[in-house]
């Protein structure tokens, strides 16, 4: 009789704690979901035939922000996938907003934040896109709705119009 012996290590530096989630937004062209982190962390997750599987992630906290963004924390709010596309090639496109007043576009490919606009409105708590069009819309902080549209080629999202909503009164556009 021979006894076997196994020695084992166990290492355990911190305790993981993920960050919460604030928003989840599946894309229609594909089997694409992104799921969005407080910390501004995105994972974007896509069905296999039998399972689902990491395909991409996008770090959080500061070192998601590009420099000429100057924050501190992301605070990410709202996930929404474009899949709108005038050239007709059929590719989507995943938007980002922040509760620092911000939008974003994530290059999924480099997992990075691609570019970053100002909502001209402060925090931005939802943001949906156009199906039918190359809109994006953004609820922001001061009560309006803003709307940018994004091209093919251009990285920046470009500001449309605004419009006020409050309460009873008809919608006003600025």
């Amino acid at each position: 009789n021979m006894s076997k012996e196994f020695i084992v290590n166990r290492l355990r530096i911190g305790r993981w704690i993920p960050d919460a989630i604030c928003s989840i937004s599946t894309d229609p062209l594909s089997s694409k979901t992104a799921i969005g982190r407080r910390d501004g962390e995105i994972d974007i997750i896509a069905d296999g035939k039998s399972k689902w599987f990491s395909q991409a992630c996008i770090p959080g906290s500061s070192s998601t922000s590009p420099s000429n963004a100057n924050e501190s924390s992301f605070h990410l709010q709202s996930l929404a996938w474009a899949s709108y596309d005038e050239s007709g090639k059929g590719k989507s496109r995943l938007f980002g907003s922040s509760l620092r007043g911000f939008i974003f576009e994530v290059d999924i490919r480099r997992q990075c934040i691609r570019s970053i606009n100002d909502s001209y409105g402060g925090a931005v708590w939802c943001i949906v896109t156009c199906p039918y069009d190359s809109l994006l819309f953004a609820a922001c902080e001061d009560g309006a709705v803003r709307i940018f549209r994004y091209g093919d080629s251009d990285d920046r999202l470009v500001y449309v119009k605004s419009i006020i909503i409050s309460g009873n009164m008809k919608a006003k556009k600025v």
